[in-house]
């Protein structure tokens, strides 16, 4: 998986513009904006798949909250024998 940055429209993100903390915060509002930011960004697909492979459990990615990633990360685990 590449690194955002390596992305070629990595520039044209929604977030470049935005505060970072913005997309860690834990308020519900703050949330909600962060996941509307998402919604209109050219990588948004990038950014979440980059976000399971990288295990990030803080902040929103692809407009994808902490708690929505977290399931997804868990329920990714290898299965023990």
């Amino acid at each position: 998986m590449a690194e955002l940055a390596e992305l070629d429209n990595y520039q044209q993100r929604a977030c470049r513009l935005i505060d970072k903390n913005v997309f860690f915060a834990n308020d519900l509002q703050s949330i909600a904006m962060a996941k509307a930011i998402c919604e209109s960004c050219v990588i948004i697909q990038e950014c979440y798949e980059t976000s399971i492979a990288n295990r990030e459990y803080y902040g929103t990615w692809g407009g994808v909250s902490e708690d929505q990633r977290q399931r997804v990360i868990i329920n990714k685990k290898p299965k023990s024998a």
